[in-house]
């Protein structure tokens, strides 16, 4: 698992992670400290990774980002046969 970390938690975490077997970054190292949101989880998305954050923002972010995706793929938001959320 990858996992970068966000700007509001402490750079500490990223060795305690580590030591847990887990790949993880801390956002200072990758870019800059008043990148947006939308931009943490670009970075996220294309090296697939996951946000560890305490902002609660980026539900927001999320949220946006996902009706662009759905929307730019043309994908059904059900699934038409299952009838279940996608």
């Amino acid at each position: 698992m990858k996992v970068v970390i966000d700007m509001n938690s402490s750079i500490d975490r990223t060795a305690a992670l580590q030591e847990g077997g887990v790949e993880a970054v801390h956002w200072s190292t990758i870019g800059p400290q008043d990148a947006a949101d939308d931009a943490i989880m670009a970075w996220a998305r294309a090296n697939q990774a996951v946000v560890l954050t305490r902002n609660l923002d980026f539900g927001i972010t999320l949220t946006r980002q996902a009706r662009v995706r759905i929307l730019d793929r043309n994908t059904p938001l059900a699934d038409s046969t299952e009838g279940t959320s996608i």
